[in-house]
């Protein structure tokens, strides 16, 4: 039966006073009297009049309503000499122990008397799929549709709001799951929601993401394709822009996040979770959400993100994403690399990754062909586009960065667009060029810009600092410097992470004095076996590079010589290895976090 399983007992130690009579509704209905199942004898409409009564247990209901709802199609007199019989089975089947008087009846009303001692599935769920540190106890207590064995009209609005919250709640474990790396748990949330809405597309792609993350890329691409595969079959339509963008990233071996509802397109990072917890920005969170609020209904605008190297600039923009695709943005990953390899990388590289979502776009072929100079690719994607005139050198820019413009304006037409431009240290004249016209176009429309730079690595004379000037003036952009973590957010990190992962939390800020990536890298250098704290972050680099394999030691050197961004082609055509061997070398590296994908 019911008895003896982990879920009662977690429902029983929520209440401090544990009732002896305990009524469950959800699923098909049960009643337990002192941890034992008892049988409830329901004649005629006894069942439905007692689940009415119990939803409803705060307020008295009227005897003409009552008999109403229960019989919807009687005449009044017949539908209340029926509610009477009924109203005389249901004191009689009810369990003694709740009292001779459990249910008050007099000549208008009806009610269970206040003040039972009984405990209903029901109440706890509502009320727990409201707290978001109670979420799983709410979704564990839903063991199927309120009262599924009833079709009265009365049930079915309450059966579908309950059901409603239920996935809702499930919606936000998932998110929740994402955020601490829990795959597992992520994605049986997720099939639990598709096992009752299987064309939820924004959950198939938080499940093809998780099972991405989680390593399983073959089953990630395999579970697209049942998806696409059922689509075609049943509704003959295709996957959305957006999923079939995820899949291309994982084909590609891109690293992709379980996001939630869609994870930001180009996201380039290890697929490996992050060692820390995110801790010490919420300052700067709020107002990065603050200004997304503002942008997402139409009052665009930039943030530009500054900070030494490794204080954790990426990951404040990575979770911010998360954030704003969880509240139904669309997110843009680019990134410039060093040295710049083109003109505008950054926004080419956001809009690449996006590929089907641009050629998806209703907008001019005109701006289409034009961005095609940029991304030839979108020429196989919408066949047909026309040759672009040739004009002047100057007038062809300006034609180049508003057909870039009006491309992401059409992207943020149906959902509000973030686009997160990373490393813009590295970027030259023309890129910076592009971010200038941008930021001064999007004041009008539900587009978001965040850019990030190395504050040691922007000399003065960098342009970056002229277009941040500026646009600060203009009221179009914030600036943000992030600063090293205090000594209580390293006493968080410590206390978030298992006992025997870190050091005690002094010695971690002394060594690290709050740099996260040094602080990172202390914490894998300690779980790998070297309890003494190195000087500096060279020092841990250099003793976690003594402890690699002569063959992943050796792909670092010839990456370190190709730069910061290299190919696995480059290193093999250096190396001169068969694709096994580099693979094993490639994966220790990831494993150690020495390179990301």
């Amino acid at each position: 039966m019911l008895r003896g399983t982990p879920a009662d007992a977690r429902e029983r130690s929520t209440e401090q006073d544990d009732p002896a009579i305990r009524f469950r509704l959800f699923g098909h209905v049960a009643v337990e009297v002192g941890g034992a199942p008892f049988k409830l004898a329901t004649p005629r409409k006894t069942l439905p009049i007692l689940a009415y009564l119990l939803l409803n247990r705060d307020v008295p209901v009227a005897r003409d309503f009552l008999a109403y709802v229960m019989w919807p199609d009687d005449e009044e007199e017949s539908a209340r000499n029926k509610l009477r019989m009924s109203l005389h089975d249901l004191g009689r089947v009810l369990p003694p122990q709740l009292g001779d008087d459990a249910l008050m009846v007099d000549g208008n009303s009806v009610r269970l008397r206040p003040g039972l001692n009984l405990w209903l599935d029901v109440a706890d769920f509502d009320r727990f799929v409201r707290d978001p540190v109670r979420l799983e106890e709410g979704v564990d207590l839903y063991r199927g549709d309120l009262l599924a064995s009833l079709y009265d009209e009365w049930v079915v609005p309450e059966r579908e709001r309950r059901r409603s919250a239920y996935l809702a709640a499930l919606t936000q474990l998932v998110s929740l799951a994402r955020r601490r790396r829990d795959f597992a748990g992520g994605i049986d949330r997720a099939q639990q929601i598709l096992a009752i809405d299987p064309w939820r597309e924004d959950v198939v792609r938080q499940l093809v993401a998780l099972r991405s993350d989680s390593g399983d890329r073959a089953g990630a691409l395999a579970e697209y394709e049942r998806f696409a595969q059922r689509l075609s079959a049943e509704l003959n339509v295709d996957p959305m822009p957006e999923t079939v963008t995820l899949r291309d990233a994982i084909v590609r071996g891109a690293a992709v996040e379980a996001e939630a509802p869609f994870e930001p397109a180009g996201l380039t990072k290890a697929a490996r979770p992050p060692i820390l917890p995110f801790v010490g920005r919420r300052a700067e969170m709020g107002l990065l959400l603050e200004i997304w609020s503002r942008a997402a209904r139409g009052h665009g605008a930039a943030v530009f993100i500054g900070g030494e190297s490794g204080i954790g600039k990426s990951r404040l923009a990575i979770e911010f994403s998360h954030a704003v695709e969880e509240r139904g943005g669309r997110v843009l990953f680019g990134t410039t690399g060093s040295p710049e390899e083109m003109p505008y990388e950054s926004i080419v590289d956001a809009l690449r990754s996006a590929l089907p979502l641009v050629a998806s776009l209703k907008s001019s072929d005109m701006w289409l062909a034009c961005v095609a100079a940029l991304l030839p690719e979108i020429r196989t994607h919408v066949p047909g586009l026309p040759a672009v005139p040739r004009i002047d050198g100057e007038s062809e820019r300006i034609r180049l960065l508003d057909a870039l413009f009006r491309v992401l304006a059409s992207l943020a037409r149906v959902r509000p667009l973030l686009v997160v431009l990373e490393d813009l240290h590295w970027a030259q004249s023309a890129s910076i060029s592009l971010l200038d016209f941008l930021v001064r176009r999007i004041s009008t429309v539900p587009i978001m810009i965040v850019a990030t730079y190395r504050d040691d690595e922007t000399p003065r004379p960098h342009p970056l600092h002229r277009v941040r000037r500026e646009a600060r003036v203009n009221g179009a952009a914030q600036s943000l410097w992030l600063q090293r973590l205090s000594g209580s957010d390293v006493a968080d990190v410590v206390e978030a992470l298992p006992a025997a992962s870190a050091p005690p939390g002094p010695e971690l800020l002394e060594a690290s004095e709050g740099n996260p990536l040094f602080l990172a890298q202390l914490v894998a250098d300690f779980r790998e076996g070297a309890v003494n704290e190195p000087a500096s972050l060279a020092a841990v680099m250099a003793r976690r590079i003594e402890r690699l394999s002569p063959e992943a030691r050796t792909v670092s050197e010839i990456a370190a010589c190709i730069g910061d961004r290299f190919s696995r082609d480059a290193v093999r055509e250096v190396s001169g290895w068969d694709a096994g061997t580099l693979a094993n070398a490639l994966d220790e590296l990831l494993d150690r976090r020495i390179v990301r994908e």
